[in-house]
Protein backbone atom coordinates (compact mmCIF):
# COMPACT_ATOMS: atom_id res chain seq x y z
CA UNK A 1 0.00 0.00 0.00
CA UNK A 2 1.56 3.54 -1.07
CA UNK A 3 0.02 6.78 1.39
CA UNK A 4 0.91 9.87 0.66
CA UNK A 5 0.50 12.02 4.04
CA UNK A 6 0.94 15.45 2.53
CA UNK A 7 -1.72 16.73 -0.50
CA UNK A 8 -3.29 20.01 -0.26
CA UNK A 9 -6.44 20.88 -1.86
CA UNK A 10 -9.22 23.45 -1.74
CA UNK A 11 -12.86 23.72 -3.41
CA UNK A 12 -13.02 24.23 -7.11
CA UNK A 13 -14.96 27.52 -6.85
CA UNK A 14 -11.65 29.25 -4.76
CA UNK A 15 -8.80 26.99 -5.84
CA UNK A 16 -7.53 29.44 -8.61
CA UNK A 17 -7.54 32.13 -5.92
CA UNK A 18 -6.28 29.97 -3.45
CA UNK A 19 -3.25 28.78 -6.17
CA UNK A 20 -2.70 32.26 -6.48
CA UNK A 21 -2.31 33.85 -3.00
CA UNK A 22 -0.17 30.97 -2.12
CA UNK A 23 2.00 31.19 -4.78
CA UNK A 24 2.59 34.97 -4.39
CA UNK A 25 4.18 33.70 -1.13
CA UNK A 26 5.72 31.01 -1.87
CA UNK A 27 7.48 31.93 -5.83
CA UNK A 28 10.30 34.04 -4.01
CA UNK A 29 11.71 30.33 -2.54
CA UNK A 30 11.41 28.45 -6.01
CA UNK A 31 7.99 26.74 -5.31
CA UNK A 32 5.70 26.88 -7.70
CA UNK A 33 2.37 24.74 -8.37
CA UNK A 34 2.75 21.56 -10.60
CA UNK A 35 -0.62 20.78 -11.22
CA UNK A 36 -4.52 22.14 -9.27
CA UNK A 37 -5.43 22.31 -6.08
CA UNK A 38 -8.83 20.74 -7.09
CA UNK A 39 -9.95 17.52 -5.58
CA UNK A 40 -9.99 16.22 -9.05
CA UNK A 41 -6.84 17.08 -9.63
CA UNK A 42 -5.63 15.68 -6.46
CA UNK A 43 -7.47 12.23 -6.91
CA UNK A 44 -6.44 11.95 -10.75
CA UNK A 45 -3.07 12.25 -9.68
CA UNK A 46 -3.18 9.97 -6.84
CA UNK A 47 -4.75 7.02 -9.39
CA UNK A 48 -2.39 7.87 -12.36
CA UNK A 49 0.43 7.03 -9.58
CA UNK A 50 -1.22 3.90 -7.86
CA UNK A 51 -1.30 6.28 -4.49
CA UNK A 52 -3.80 4.08 -2.19
CA UNK A 53 -4.19 6.99 0.39
CA UNK A 54 -3.78 10.49 1.39
CA UNK A 55 -3.84 12.80 3.61
CA UNK A 56 -5.01 15.78 2.41
CA UNK A 57 -4.94 19.68 3.92
CA UNK A 58 -7.31 22.45 3.68
CA UNK A 59 -5.16 25.39 5.79
CA UNK A 60 -7.29 28.61 6.76
CA UNK A 61 -5.22 31.57 7.30
CA UNK A 62 -8.25 33.54 9.01
CA UNK A 63 -10.47 32.35 11.86
CA UNK A 64 -13.53 33.19 10.10
CA UNK A 65 -13.29 30.05 7.01
CA UNK A 66 -12.41 26.97 9.70
CA UNK A 67 -15.93 26.18 10.09
CA UNK A 68 -15.86 25.95 5.82
CA UNK A 69 -12.31 24.70 5.19
CA UNK A 70 -12.92 21.81 7.44
CA UNK A 71 -16.89 21.43 6.50
CA UNK A 72 -14.99 20.97 2.69
CA UNK A 73 -12.51 18.05 3.89
CA UNK A 74 -15.08 16.04 5.45
CA UNK A 75 -17.32 16.09 2.39
CA UNK A 76 -14.48 15.26 0.18
CA UNK A 77 -13.86 12.29 2.60
CA UNK A 78 -17.31 11.64 2.17
CA UNK A 79 -17.11 11.17 -1.24
CA UNK A 80 -13.47 9.66 -1.55
CA UNK A 81 -13.43 6.84 1.19
CA UNK A 82 -9.40 6.49 0.70
CA UNK A 83 -8.66 10.33 1.53
CA UNK A 84 -8.03 11.15 5.21
CA UNK A 85 -9.48 15.09 6.56
CA UNK A 86 -6.43 16.33 8.51
CA UNK A 87 -8.36 19.66 9.22
CA UNK A 88 -7.83 23.03 10.20
CA UNK A 89 -7.82 25.25 12.99
CA UNK A 90 -6.55 29.41 13.52
CA UNK A 91 -4.43 29.89 16.23
CA UNK A 92 -7.07 32.87 17.01
CA UNK A 93 -10.20 30.65 16.88
CA UNK A 94 -12.53 31.91 19.05
CA UNK A 95 -14.38 28.26 19.56
CA UNK A 96 -11.41 25.69 19.53
CA UNK A 97 -12.75 23.55 22.08
CA UNK A 98 -15.73 23.03 19.92
CA UNK A 99 -14.18 22.72 17.05
CA UNK A 100 -11.77 20.18 17.32
CA UNK A 101 -15.01 18.01 19.37
CA UNK A 102 -16.57 18.34 16.13
CA UNK A 103 -13.25 17.39 14.30
CA UNK A 104 -13.03 14.13 16.52
CA UNK A 105 -16.75 13.09 16.12
CA UNK A 106 -16.72 13.80 12.54
CA UNK A 107 -13.74 11.83 11.81
CA UNK A 108 -10.65 13.76 10.77
CA UNK A 109 -7.58 12.15 12.04
CA UNK A 110 -5.67 15.48 13.07
CA UNK A 111 -5.02 19.57 12.64
CA UNK A 112 -2.54 20.68 9.91
CA UNK A 113 -0.73 23.89 11.54
CA UNK A 114 0.97 26.34 9.04
CA UNK A 115 2.79 28.95 10.13
CA UNK A 116 3.88 30.79 7.16
CA UNK A 117 -0.22 31.06 6.37
CA UNK A 118 -0.90 31.44 10.31
CA UNK A 119 1.52 33.61 11.90
CA UNK A 120 2.18 31.69 15.16
CA UNK A 121 4.75 30.12 17.32
CA UNK A 122 4.37 26.68 17.73
CA UNK A 123 4.91 27.09 22.01
CA UNK A 124 2.84 30.00 22.87
CA UNK A 125 0.10 29.70 25.03
CA UNK A 126 -2.23 29.96 23.20
CA UNK A 127 -1.37 26.80 21.13
CA UNK A 128 -0.64 25.00 24.05
CA UNK A 129 -4.04 24.90 25.13
CA UNK A 130 -4.94 23.53 21.83
CA UNK A 131 -2.82 20.76 22.05
CA UNK A 132 -4.31 20.16 25.34
CA UNK A 133 -7.66 19.45 24.00
CA UNK A 134 -6.28 17.35 20.92
CA UNK A 135 -5.33 14.91 23.48
CA UNK A 136 -3.57 11.48 22.14
CA UNK A 137 -5.93 10.70 18.84
CA UNK A 138 -5.69 13.91 17.08
CA UNK A 139 -2.63 14.24 15.01
CA UNK A 140 -0.85 17.66 15.32
CA UNK A 141 0.88 17.59 11.68
CA UNK A 142 3.22 20.89 11.36
CA UNK A 143 5.01 22.59 8.17
CA UNK A 144 8.14 22.89 10.47
CA UNK A 145 11.48 24.84 9.53
CA UNK A 146 12.27 27.85 6.99
CA UNK A 147 9.74 29.55 5.39
CA UNK A 148 11.15 28.89 1.86
CA UNK A 149 10.52 32.09 0.29
CA UNK A 150 12.40 33.90 3.57
CA UNK A 151 15.14 31.15 4.80
CA UNK A 152 16.59 34.20 6.77
CA UNK A 153 13.46 34.90 9.04
CA UNK A 154 12.95 33.16 12.28
CA UNK A 155 10.26 30.59 11.68
CA UNK A 156 7.25 29.97 13.91
CA UNK A 157 7.74 26.04 13.90
CA UNK A 158 11.20 24.42 14.85
CA UNK A 159 12.63 21.57 16.17
CA UNK A 160 13.51 22.91 19.31
CA UNK A 161 10.08 24.49 19.50
CA UNK A 162 8.80 20.91 19.00
CA UNK A 163 10.72 19.53 21.61
CA UNK A 164 9.04 21.26 24.07
CA UNK A 165 5.88 20.64 23.15
CA UNK A 166 6.73 16.98 23.29
CA UNK A 167 7.58 18.12 26.73
CA UNK A 168 4.76 19.42 27.79
CA UNK A 169 2.69 17.14 25.85
CA UNK A 170 4.13 13.25 25.99
CA UNK A 171 0.95 11.74 24.64
CA UNK A 172 0.99 14.21 21.61
CA UNK A 173 0.95 12.53 18.17
CA UNK A 174 3.27 15.00 16.19
CA UNK A 175 4.37 15.15 12.26
CA UNK A 176 7.45 17.39 11.70
CA UNK A 177 7.02 17.98 7.90
CA UNK A 178 10.34 18.24 5.59
CA UNK A 179 12.16 15.65 7.23
CA UNK A 180 11.88 17.23 10.39
CA UNK A 181 12.44 20.79 9.62
CA UNK A 182 13.27 22.81 6.33
CA UNK A 183 16.63 23.87 5.65
CA UNK A 184 17.15 22.91 9.37
CA UNK A 185 19.36 19.39 9.19
CA UNK A 186 21.58 20.74 12.12
CA UNK A 187 18.40 21.23 14.59
CA UNK A 188 17.00 18.81 13.51
CA UNK A 189 19.38 15.92 14.73
CA UNK A 190 19.81 18.22 17.70
CA UNK A 191 16.02 18.28 19.03
CA UNK A 192 13.87 15.26 17.48
CA UNK A 193 15.72 12.22 16.04
CA UNK A 194 15.19 9.20 17.80
CA UNK A 195 12.56 10.83 19.89
CA UNK A 196 8.90 10.48 19.21
CA UNK A 197 7.74 12.08 16.25
CA UNK A 198 7.01 11.51 12.48
CA UNK A 199 8.81 12.94 9.74
CA UNK A 200 7.38 13.43 6.28
CA UNK A 201 9.43 13.25 3.12
CA UNK A 202 8.08 16.54 1.56
CA UNK A 203 10.63 18.74 -0.09
CA UNK A 204 10.53 21.82 -2.01
CA UNK A 205 11.03 22.71 -4.80
CA UNK A 206 12.67 19.78 -5.30
CA UNK A 207 14.10 16.35 -3.47
CA UNK A 208 16.54 16.37 -6.72
CA UNK A 209 18.33 18.86 -3.83
CA UNK A 210 18.68 16.35 -1.35
CA UNK A 211 21.53 13.65 -0.74
CA UNK A 212 20.06 10.27 -0.81
CA UNK A 213 22.76 9.17 1.34
CA UNK A 214 22.14 11.62 4.24
CA UNK A 215 18.61 10.98 3.68
CA UNK A 216 18.47 7.14 4.40
CA UNK A 217 20.92 8.24 7.26
CA UNK A 218 18.49 10.13 8.67
CA UNK A 219 15.70 7.33 8.29
CA UNK A 220 17.78 4.88 9.66
CA UNK A 221 18.88 7.25 12.76
CA UNK A 222 15.44 8.12 13.63
CA UNK A 223 13.90 4.80 12.94
CA UNK A 224 12.17 4.04 9.75
CA UNK A 225 9.03 3.47 11.25
CA UNK A 226 8.66 6.98 12.08
CA UNK A 227 8.88 8.38 8.45
CA UNK A 228 5.84 8.98 6.04
CA UNK A 229 5.87 9.53 2.20
CA UNK A 230 4.69 13.10 1.72
CA UNK A 231 4.94 14.94 -1.44
CA UNK A 232 3.24 18.15 -0.52
CA UNK A 233 0.78 17.75 -3.84
CA UNK A 234 -0.02 20.02 -5.81
CA UNK A 235 3.53 22.35 -4.60
CA UNK A 236 5.89 19.33 -6.31
CA UNK A 237 6.32 16.81 -8.71
CA UNK A 238 4.06 13.76 -7.29
CA UNK A 239 6.44 11.79 -9.71
CA UNK A 240 9.31 13.18 -8.91
CA UNK A 241 8.70 13.08 -5.21
CA UNK A 242 7.37 9.41 -5.47
CA UNK A 243 10.14 7.87 -7.88
CA UNK A 244 12.88 9.42 -5.69
CA UNK A 245 11.47 7.61 -2.67
CA UNK A 246 11.26 4.56 -4.43
CA UNK A 247 15.01 4.64 -5.33
CA UNK A 248 16.49 5.09 -1.94
CA UNK A 249 18.70 2.78 -0.96
CA UNK A 250 16.55 1.60 1.75
CA UNK A 251 15.68 -2.07 2.27
CA UNK A 252 12.42 -3.56 1.51
CA UNK A 253 11.06 -3.61 4.99
CA UNK A 254 12.08 0.18 5.59
CA UNK A 255 10.57 1.38 1.99
CA UNK A 256 7.22 -0.24 2.55
CA UNK A 257 6.97 1.31 6.11
CA UNK A 258 8.01 4.70 4.61
CA UNK A 259 5.71 4.34 1.53
CA UNK A 260 2.58 3.39 3.30
CA UNK A 261 2.78 1.59 6.52
CA UNK A 262 3.55 3.93 9.27
CA UNK A 263 1.03 6.33 7.80
CA UNK A 264 -1.65 3.49 7.74
CA UNK A 265 -1.36 2.62 10.79
CA UNK A 266 -1.00 6.73 12.26
CA UNK A 267 -3.86 7.80 10.43
CA UNK A 268 -6.31 4.85 10.06
CA UNK A 269 -5.34 2.13 12.94
CA UNK A 270 -3.90 -0.45 10.46
CA UNK A 271 -1.32 -2.48 9.72
CA UNK A 272 -0.91 -1.06 5.99
CA UNK A 273 -0.79 -4.45 4.05
CA UNK A 274 -2.50 -4.17 0.55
Amino acid sequence: MIVDSHTHAAPDKIARAVEEASQSKLQAGGVRLHDSMTVGALVAALRRHGIDRAVVFCVAEKPSVVTKANDFLFGVVAEHPFLAACCTLHPESEDAEREIARIRRLGGVGIKFHPVFQGFLADEPRMLRIYELMGADLVAYFHCGHDPSRPGQESGVTPARLARIRELFPQLKIVAAHLGGYGMAQEVRRFLVGRDFFFDTSWVPSVADLDPREVVALVRDHGANRVLFGSDFPWTDLTAQLQWVRGLPLTEEERGLVLGGNASRLFWGRSGAA
